[in-house]
């Protein structure tokens, strides 16, 4: 048996078709992540009735295995709106609903407060984002297909011709989709093994802390027998 020791790892990130079925990856599926630590142990319930270690007998067998994991990943820029950022699946994992995509276009005459007003069919629903001049607002209603109004008024109200930019939505849902990320040297060489974050009850929490230029994601989860 060989072993490889390199610190060049790559960290890939991808939805899967069904629960279980890891998908393929590719360069796309790359995450720019920091850290990825995984740790699994068998659960043992508490005894009441003895508080000593010397009539421990070992752990009983067919017991449930609980995984924890815990990944460090930079939110890097989005540099190609046309298509979703690598990233994104692990919103989409922790959050459930497929993102909504907003292409760029341009503001129309007419836009004031929080109404914003484009020259063309927006195609938004409430909730999504828009963004204009560094500043990221909410779609609250949507009148017609032409204005929406937001949740609060930006510093500057975008002028006819005005580029409004691009943005994804992630929003919550009922069930959770599951990702495969990947620990490997490059997607055709996979080293180590794949850690599953399921979307059924397998997994029981998640947590992400965000800042404005990384993302932190904790799970614990059960692993099927």
């Amino acid at each position: 048996m060989s072993y490889i020791s390199s610190n060049q790892n790559r960290f890939y990130a991808a939805l899967e078709n069904g629960y279980g079925q890891v998908p393929a990856v590719t360069a796309a599926h790359r995450i720019p992540a920091v850290k990825l630590a995984t740790r699994q142990q068998l659960e043992v319930a508490d005894r009441k009735d003895k508080t000593g270690s010397r009539t421990f007998t070992g752990l009983p067998a067919g017991g449930r295995r609980r995984t924890t994991f815990d990944l460090k990943t930079y939110m890097t820029s989005w540099m190609d709106p046309s298509q979703n950022p690598p990233h994104g699946v692990l919103f989409q994992a922790g959050l459930g609903a497929t993102p909504k995509s907003f292409h760029a276009a341009q503001a129309g005459s007419g836009s004031s407060g929080q109404t914003l007003v484009f020259a063309a069919a927006h195609g938004l629903n409430p909730g999504q984002a828009v963004t204009f001049s560094g500043e990221i607002r909410f779609v609250t209603a949507v009148p017609d297909a032409t204005r929406v109004l937001l949740n609060a008024p930006f510093s500057t109200s975008p002028q006819p011709g005005a580029q409004i930019g691009a943005t994804i939505s992630y929003c919550p849902a009922t069930e959770l989709p599951s990702v495969s990320i990947f620990d490997l040297l490059e997607p055709d060489h996979r080293c180590t093994a794949n850690l599953r974050r399921g979307g059924e009850s397998s997994f029981n929490s998640c947590e992400r802390r965000l800042s404005p230029i990384r993302i932190q994601r904790h799970g614990t989860g059960l692993d099927r027998q």
